[in-house]
């Protein structure tokens, strides 16, 4: 599929095998709960999908926009991922296996989110912040975490006893 346009449209739970998806369009696509399973996907613009509950397996995730798009619960297993910004929220997610080479995570804050890499130190994060768990699954994969600070939880207000 290459130049396709799925702006605004709903795929949720489709499953795309195999594909070889180029410059195409994801705009404010409703992607829940879709697979994507051994597929290159390219140049494409998912600006502001909803990736809820997807899975992308075995595949590659290159030079994609991906600003704006909602991560919950959503699960990369032994996927590559190249020259990719992401932002936003990511809760319950995981990502399993995968490669990164020039991936930035910025802005970007982490719930529950669980990496099982061999490494992860060519993964830039900048002004990000983790919850204790996905802290910790960072700092061992030998993440530099200066671009990581630890979620504040806020306390009730202190002055009302």
């Amino acid at each position: 599929m290459e130049g396709s346009d799925f702006s605004d449209s709903n795929l949720i739970k489709s499953r795309i095998e195999g594909s070889n998806i180029v410059n195409s369009h994801f705009r404010e696509c409703s992607l829940q709960e879709i697979h994507f399973k051994g597929s290159h996907i390219k140049g494409c613009d998912f600006f502001g999908a909803d990736f809820t509950g997807a899975v992308v397996e075995s595949s590659a995730l290159l030079k994609n926009k991906v600003y704006g798009a909602v991560w919950s619960n959503t699960t990369f297993r032994n996927t590559q991922f190249g020259d990719v910004v992401f932002e936003g929220s990511f809760t319950d997610c995981s990502f399993e296996n995968c490669k990164f080479v020039r991936v930035t995570f910025q802005n970007a804050t982490f719930t529950n989110t669980f990496f099982k890499n061999n490494s992860l130190k060519k993964i830039r994060f900048l002004d990000c912040e983790a919850d204790n768990l996905t802290y910790a699954f960072l700092k061992n994969g030998k993440v530099d975490m200066t671009g990581i600070s630890l979620i504040s939880i806020d306390n009730e207000d202190e002055s009302n006893p």
